[in-house]
């Protein structure tokens, strides 16, 4: 299993960043994909969205999915940003 989450399109919102818990005594792995708030000061109520997509399958299968995943992402956020730089992309297998 593993996740890509698009980049943060918030000026006080960076992200994604990854992280992964083992619990050994419960034979548990908890993973996450986590957006942080960079201004100390508070942000407007309103709707905020974060885009991530959930690969499952074989390693192997999850690897060649994110990394494709990957290129189709970049390749569409150059098309669409007006300076026509492309906007990097993170993403976090999870073993």
């Amino acid at each position: 299993m593993g996740v890509v989450g698009l980049p943060a399109r918030f000026p006080a919102v960076r992200g994604p960043s990854y992280g992964r818990f083992r619990f050994k005594r419960e034979r548990v792995t908890k993973w996450n994909c986590v957006y942080r708030l960079t201004s100390s000061e508070p942000i407007p109520a309103e709707d905020y969205r974060f885009r991530m997509f959930v690969v499952v399958g074989t390693r192997p299968m999850v690897e060649r999915t994110i990394d494709e995943l990957t290129k189709q992402l970049e390749t569409q956020a150059a098309a669409t940003n007006p300076d026509g730089k492309s906007r990097p992309v993170s993403s976090g297998p999870s073993p």
